[in-house]
């Protein structure tokens, strides 16, 4: 928690044969439960048919306590998952 109002974070996912979605969640909560996270935007890669095997990387901004990756793994492996404030 950097106390900013517009940080710029960088996530960069790789993939080997994905089949599934994958998406980035924050929290202004110190202690987050279940239902404090929330979607955040232009992060979700993937769908339900299409087989990645590509890297993505994808910047967003803004000032959460807590990030987190969320996904549905159909098939196929998600070799990383990297983040960068």
């Amino acid at each position: 928690y950097h106390n900013l109002k517009d940080n710029t974070h960088t996530v960069i996912y790789q993939f080997d044969n994905f089949v599934g979605t994958v998406k980035i969640q924050g929290t202004l909560e110190q202690f987050p439960g279940d239902g404090d996270w929330a979607d955040i935007t232009d992060t979700s890669v993937g769908g339900d048919s299409s087989t990645l095997n590509n890297d993505y990387t994808l910047s967003f901004n803004g000032n959460y306590v807590w990030i987190r990756a969320a996904y549905n793994l159909q098939d196929g492996t998600i070799a990383s998952v990297r983040y960068n404030l």
